[in-house]
């Protein structure tokens, strides 16, 4: 059924012969997948050399041997966004010291412009660089940054933080960057923290960042000499991508839809040697699709149910955001939806974002969480922080399911197979298949 030619036929073929073998648990075919879909080959599921498109073609064999008919011409809905590649490694050397990226520092936004800077020695301290003008505050007051390199605290203090009348995202590194940029063309910004290297995309218009990077606390030197910054990118490229989507024909109601859906794209590769796995966030999800789709195979629900992969969540729900506005089925037709994203690290049961929202919903999902003996679980209402979020906004009913309280690293080069929790993976299987079973037979 597959149209699009794939791009390893063979490789593809050895990493699904495990997925044939009837023998095989739902647990060891979720961890083919993660492992599949974490390793080198698929190089963190970015866009710099086609890697989405590797990890869509992967996905759409999955839907074909689970069963799943196309619910286009082909498994593929393609759509096109703008995007930044990282061609080189980014380095940062402090007093001539070679930093380890990815455990001493780290780019803050995956949209970093480039930047070289060798032997630098112009600092400035300008304590979390925070500027609220409507609260008299301006960290960046009486001080000259033009061509200098900023070097802040992460840390905002409580009286600032806790503060009703500053905006929340006036604290965030990247408005903070952005500051630095606005009011006097500094070269960079060094933020110093005891967090996880995080990277990824955050807020902000990308014409206006200075280039901005996280410091390990136990990387940052008591003096600045000097520091050497080699970031290298090209904004704005062109991209075409797809989300794969595949279903499973009802029995009662074919017209109608449970959908469940998650994202297949990750954070892509920081130059050649580095890729980020994401193999919690999100190729668990993904498992748990396939899962599900193997689960129903032989045995239909009276509902349709309905698989979708996205791709652009990472870059800020643009898969999913463009279904929604392109919807190749009616909207109204969606009975129920399940979005899964990050469901293989946690020790505090699961959440229910939306739970808020539709009560009768969450309270028969609560009803087989406890009949399970699953541990605690959670509602929440709708927020922008997956790609549920645009469904849910033009009224359609559903759930962001994730398990809660993880200890894998996020977004980080260390979402690794290895240190995946599978006991909270089966927990969510178990509730994701039954509460789909019940829903659709409720309203039989």
């Amino acid at each position: 059924m597959i149209t699009r030619p794939l791009a390893s036929i063979l490789l593809l073929a050895l990493l699904l012969t495990p997925l044939q073998s009837s023998a095989q648990t739902h647990i060891q075919q979720a961890k083919v997948i993660v492992d599949s879909l974490s390793s080198p080959y698929f190089g963190g599921r970015g866009y710099g050399v086609n890697q989405d498109s590797l990890a869509a073609d992967y996905i759409a064999s999955l839907f074909e041997s689970a069963g799943l008919s196309p619910l286009l011409d082909t498994y593929f809905q393609e759509f096109w966004f703008r995007v930044t590649i990282h061609d080189g490694t980014p380095s940062l050397s402090i007093n001539g010291k070679p930093l380890q990226l990815g455990t001493e520092f780290i780019p803050i936004d995956s949209r970093t412009p480039s930047l070289t800077l060798q032997n630098h020695t112009e600092f400035v301290y300008a304590g979390s660089g925070v500027v609220a003008p409507d609260q008299s505050i301006n960290e960046y007051e009486n001080k000259d940054i033009l061509q200098k390199v900023i070097l802040l605290k992460d840390e905002i203090a409580d009286s600032i933080r806790n503060n009703p009348n500053i905006p929340p995202q006036f604290l965030s590194r990247n408005f903070r960057s952005q500051i630095a940029q606005s009011i006097g063309g500094a070269y960079a910004v060094l933020f110093k923290t005891q967090s996880p290297m995080i990277y990824g995309r955050g807020e902000g218009h990308p014409a206006t960042w200075t280039p901005a990077l996280a410091v390990h606390q136990d990387a940052w030197p008591d003096e600045f000499h000097s520091v050497d910054i080699g970031i290298e990118s090209r904004r704005q490229v062109p991209i075409s991508t797809t989300n794969v989507i595949g279903f499973q024909k009802g029995t009662h109601f074919p017209d109608q839809y449970i959908v469940l859906m998650g994202h297949y794209d990750h954070l892509g590769r920081l130059g050649p040697n580095h890729y980020f796995p994401g193999a919690n966030d999100n190729a668990s999800g993904i498992a748990l699709m396939a899962n599900i789709a193997a689960h129903f195979q032989d045995t239909p629900l009276p509902y349709s149910l309905l698989y979708i992969a996205f791709s652009g969540e990472e870059q800020g729900l643009l898969g999913s955001n463009y279904f929604v506005e392109n919807a190749p089925i009616a909207l109204d037709s969606i009975r129920f939806l399940v979005n899964l994203d990050m469901v293989a690290s946690g020790s505090g049961g699961m959440v229910a974002l939306g739970g808020n929202e539709f009560p009768g919903e969450y309270e028969l999902l609560k009803t087989i969480n406890d009949s399970l003996q699953l541990g605690p679980l959670r509602k929440r209402s709708n927020a922008p922080n997956s790609d549920h979020y645009f469904f849910l906004e033009k009224g359609v009913p559903g759930f962001f399911l994730y398990t809660d309280k993880g200890t894998q690293p996020y977004h980080h080069l260390n979402d690794v197979p290895e240190t995946l929790n599978w006991e909270e993976f089966d927990d969510a299987f178990q509730l994701v298949r039954r509460f789909i079973h019940s829903l659709s037979h409720k309203d039989k």
